[in-house]
């Protein structure tokens, strides 16, 4: 007797191929990549060679998927998921992990790639600009890296990998980072660290500082920027640098900001209140999450309207980074703040090509060199020709043009010589408490007949 059953091995197959691979993707999902990664070392026993797991998060995918839809991002996490493929050999098991993580076990019997020549040459293929329905997407990766000569055991050998990749995030943008114990302990302290900050910002324990900007021509403070501090308690400060990364990375940079603004907008209140004649402005940093989330400009109004500040006495910091993970809404934002009566400043600007376009396109006031320019600013230095050639551009097109970082006297007579509108830095002064701004912008200024004109506002 004879039965044909190709219908249903058929059917088996796709069965199969359903449960051990990512519906959108294409790609093996987690289940697969965690059975090849545990049949690999057990069958790696009696050979040194480490088999070893790639963890790759995508930066900044959460922005792009806020801001341009799941849409978007599902066809971008397709198209990462085709360049990955392209960029490792037949000897490595590239999966999806799970939203916009991917996984690659490679085996050193099998591939031959090294694991720093695999990294780099993801990093090179993601690096490249995608093009997602006629829209241009710029993405970047953090890796890293664990291999099993540390444990021999599946989950761990994987969690180790996804530990190394958020040290590489916290580095910045297009790290890879290879996997050390000593790690363990700075995650569970990010973790921490993360608990405190929410709780923080629940509380309204978060400070606000201002740091002068000075109007080189008279030497008087044009503005302020406003910066965020935290004093985490029993600690102490914790550096801006570390609790401002950890709220990107989960999103509580919204909330943050949120809170940052009002209280500052209050404290604009408060000294126009006392002091009528004043034209500070505010400067008040936005970032690429904030800018994407759909009801942060209906939160910067309800804020302005409930403390009675003055748009027209604020200016919006933005990267090159918050604008360029979405450019026609960071350009519709933009435009709603300008016909607030705000103004726009570019942060660490550079002359890059990307840089450039966001001056002719969208609705710019003011660019920012950043620190990094500095250096020693002598005059046969290329640094010193890119900060002129940012000042006389910024005079072509009639925008404000503020360096940041200024230390010290030569730096400062330097850029006075280059015709510079603007500075601010430690030379001036350090960032500090509202009560040491007024000192330096009013030294009468009396807190006390503040108190009566306004109440207890603060």
């Amino acid at each position: 007797m004879v039965r044909d059953i190709s219908e249903r091995a058929a059917f088996e197959q796709q069965l199969h191929y359903q449960a051990t691979h990512d519906a959108l993707t294409g790609l093996p999902n987690r289940d697969h990549a965690r059975n090849h990664l545990r049949l690999l070392l057990e069958s790696n026993d009696a050979d040194p060679r480490p088999i070893s797991v790639l963890f790759v998060d995508l930066d900044p995918f959460k922005v792009v998927n806020d801001s341009r839809g799941h849409q978007v991002g599902d066809e971008l996490l397709r198209d990462v998921g085709r360049r990955l493929r392209s960029a490792i050999d037949d000897g490595a098991l590239c999966a999806r992990f799970g939203g916009d993580e991917f996984i690659v076990v490679h085996d050193p019997s099998a591939s031959s790639l090294r694991l720093g020549e695999l990294a780099a040459a993801i990093h090179r293929t993601l690096a490249q600009p995608f093009t997602v329905f006629d829209q241009r997407v710029d993405v970047s990766c953090s890796i890293g890296i664990a291999s099993s000569h540390l444990l021999v055991d599946t989950d761990e050998l994987i969690s180790n990998a996804d530990v190394a990749m958020y040290r590489s995030k916290s580095q910045g943008r297009s790290y890879t980072t290879f996997y050390s114990p000593a790690m363990r302990i700075g995650l569970e302290e990010r973790e921490a660290l993360e608990c405190s900050l929410r709780s923080a910002i629940e509380q309204r324990s978060v400070d606000v500082h201002f740091q002068p900007i000075i109007e080189l021509a008279t030497g008087s403070i044009r503005s302020v920027e406003t910066l965020a501090r935290w004093n985490l308690a029993g600690k102490g400060p914790v550096r801006p640098s570390e609790f401002i990364l950890v709220a990107e990375e989960t999103g509580l940079i919204v909330p943050l900001g949120r809170l940052i603004f009002e209280m500052v907008s209050r404290q604009q209140v408060r000294w126009q209140s006392a002091h009528p004649d004043s034209e500070l402005r505010f400067s008040v940093n936005v970032s690429a999450r904030e800018l994407a989330h759909s009801d942060w400009l209906s939160g910067i109004k309800r804020i302005l309207e409930e403390t009675g500040a003055e748009a027209s006495g604020f200016t919006f910091e933005l990267t090159e980074t918050a604008l360029s993970s979405n450019i026609s809404l960071a350009s519709l934002r933009l435009q709603q703040l300008r016909d607030l009566g705000a103004e726009i400043a570019l942060d660490d600007f550079e002359t890059g090509y990307c840089s450039l376009t966001y001056l002719r396109e969208m609705p710019i006031d003011t660019v920012k060199i950043d620190h990094s320019f500095m250096g020693e600013l002598d005059t046969e230095d290329l640094d010193n020709n890119i900060i002129a050639l940012v000042i006389a551009l910024g005079r072509s097109l009639d925008i404000t043009v503020v360096a940041e970082g200024v230390e010290t006297e030569a730096q400062l007579a330097m850029l006075r010589s280059m015709g510079c509108d603007q500075a601010q830095g430690f030379l001036f002064a350090l960032p500090q408490n509202a009560a040491a701004i007024e000192q330096l912008l009013w030294p009468e200024f009396d807190e006390s007949t503040i108190g009566k004109l306004l109440g207890d506002q603060s």
